[in-house]
């Protein structure tokens, strides 16, 4: 049965949970992606979150976030490899096109911090742009604009990278991943859809998720 977004109860154990484990350093949390955009399916999609904190992740209660990841999967184990949490320092997201570190715990992945918060404008758009706001203030008041011409040199870009991805000994969730990052990138502009590069010297986001479709399909 498909559904348009997770649970209230779901995300409001999530706020509740989050909030508990940060306290006063959580500023804002946001829900984004399928469960907002449409195309939610209660069964295979993930949820998907950005949490603001005041401090920068490396000064966060590491421990207290992780401790609560684990309680959700005990209690939720179908969202056991299902969640996605982007945690994002207050400056670091304002100026996120210098640099800096984020922490993530999504599918297959363990919680970890990693430098390369410019790499996820892409993310950032969709949160500004499309999210619905669990706490704190709205989006635009944390995230500088980006406009949709960044956003789709960007989703270009992600689909170049994904597309020269090794996938030789992918598993099939992986080359599924694959398919659906590139016609996530093949729709983001129909109207204009070409194989043609752009006058810029970059490669048309859609001819980028064609090539690579094939490339992942081989």
């Amino acid at each position: 049965m498909t559904s348009y977004r997770p649970s209230d109860a779901v995300l409001q154990e999530l706020t509740a949970g989050l909030r508990s484990a940060l306290g006063a350093d959580l500023v804002a949390l946001y829900l984004y992606g399928s469960s907002v955009s449409g195309g939610f399916d209660i069964g295979v999609s993930d949820i998907d979150l950005l949490a603001v904190t005041s401090d920068d992740v490396a000064e966060t209660d590491i421990a207290g976030i992780e401790a609560f990841h684990r309680l959700i999967v005990e209690r939720h184990p179908e969202w056991g490899d299902r969640l996605e949490v982007v945690y994002v320092g207050r400056d670091t997201l304002a100026g996120f096109r210098a640099g800096g570190p984020l922490a993530v715990i999504s599918p297959g992945e363990p919680f970890h911090i990693r430098n390369g918060v410019e790499l996820w404008l892409q993310n950032f758009y969709l949160v500004r742009e499309t999210s619905a706001t669990l706490f704190g203030p709205g989006p635009a008041d944390l995230i500088p604009a980006i406009s949709w011409g960044e956003f789709m040199a960007e989703t270009a870009r992600y689909a170049q990278e994904v597309r020269h991805r090794s996938l030789r000994d992918a598993t099939p969730a992986a080359r599924a991943y694959c398919v659906l990052t590139m016609c996530r990138a093949a729709l983001h502009d129909p109207i204009r859809a070409s194989l043609l590069e752009t006058g810029g010297g970059g490669i048309h986001p859609v001819a980028a998720a064609r090539m690579g479709m094939a490339d992942c399909c081989r």
